[in-house]
């Protein structure tokens, strides 16, 4: 997530999770925030005073990417600390196994949450621009691979774009809200599919 610029993925994604705890706590209701990698990494349950809505700003604020991420992972291990029935907003570059990811919501969806995915790509990862040939680096193994960009543009941006239709579809299946947002769109258009 630590990818992006001028904004990275983290950023835009902390920005907009501190928007949506800010709007939550102002109305009166309980929020709670995960912050994860492969494990989580730090758990806030629900709250709804100014104290609690400060902490959560402060965490987010000091947000940096951990280690490699794996989104099924997290839900799995989070499911014991989801007490009370209600909505579940995950945020995340999904880079994980679809079906691993909704086998992880299955727990959620069976107790009754309404579950909300918002997708946060940034957009040199949806259509690979670089020619010629290129380093690129793992952010999360720091491994690294040289390949000329013209021989894999088309199969890269063909994945990518098959990875986001299977997760829309496996969620329209389950009835999940599912958007994909890009970090050179604001932010505040996310808050539309939270209200419908």
């Amino acid at each position: 997530m630590g990818f992006g610029s001028p904004v990275t993925k983290l950023e835009y994604s902390s920005f907009f999770a501190a928007a949506l705890c800010y709007l939550v706590t102002k109305s009166n209701n309980l929020v709670s925030l995960q912050l994860f990698d492969d494990k989580i990494r730090s758990f806030h349950p629900l709250g709804s005073t100014s104290a609690h809505l400060h902490n959560l700003m402060h965490v987010l604020e000091a947000n940096t990417p951990g280690n490699r991420t794996s989104l099924s992972t997290a839900l799995k291990r989070s499911v014991p600390l989801m007490k009370r029935k209600g909505s579940i907003v995950v945020i995340s570059d999904f880079f994980d196994d679809p079906g691993a990811i909704f086998a992880a919501l299955s727990p959620y969806l069976h107790k009754g949450f309404k579950v909300y995915l918002f997708h946060i790509l940034d957009p040199a990862e949806i259509h690979l621009k670089p020619k010629g040939l290129n380093l690129f680096v793992d952010m999360e193994t720091e491994s690294r691979l040289t390949v000329h960009a013209d021989s894999v543009k088309k199969r890269y941006n063909q994945a990518v774009s098959e990875h986001i239709a299977t997760i829309r579809k496996m969620s329209v299946r389950r009835q999940i809200e599912y958007m994909t947002a890009r970090t050179d769109t604001h932010y505040y258009k996310l808050f539309d599919r939270l209200v419908k």
